[in-house]
């Protein structure tokens, strides 16, 4: 338990020290300043949603990390062939699932047909209103 703890606190500050590093690494292409970024950086862990991003950047990082960590110990203990067998069907076989049924899916809803025809006889072309609900269904002008 204490090793597992251990653990998460040095990817927890290597996740601060990346993020920090990599905001301000920003300092050498753009013309700010020191104050200013910093200003910035420190804006985003006091808002309450920069706040909850990062830590949900952590936990990712984390288990990013457990999952290096389990790679390494089936390489080490049962050779390259089940690394390799357990890599492609443990990660790569859902990770590529949830990306094809993904893409699917937003194919099929990009490449819907819609195919309606305007009824120009509908049109009111007057100054005045016609129930014209009662012929179509669909609802005219504004609504609140």
């Amino acid at each position: 338990m204490n090793k597992e703890i251990t653990s998460f606190l040095k990817v927890y500050l290597f996740t601060w020290l990346s993020t920090f590093l990599l905001y301000f690494s920003s300092i050498f292409k753009a013309s700010i300043t020191f104050d200013r970024l910093w200003d910035n950086y420190t804006s985003i862990f006091t808002n309450i949603t920069g706040f909850i991003a990062f830590h949900i950047l952590a936990l990712i990082s984390y288990l990013l990390f457990l999952i290096f960590k389990y790679y390494i110990r089936v390489y080490k203990k049962k050779g390259i062939g089940v690394f390799f067998k357990q890599l492609f069907f443990r990660l790569f076989t859902p990770i590529l699932l949830i990306v094809i049924i993904i893409k699917s899916l937003l194919y099929i809803n990009n490449n819907e047909g819609f195919n309606y025809q305007w009824n120009h006889i509908i049109e009111n072309k007057t100054d005045t209103i016609q129930d014209l609900y009662k012929i179509d269904g669909k609802h005219r002008g504004m609504g609140v």
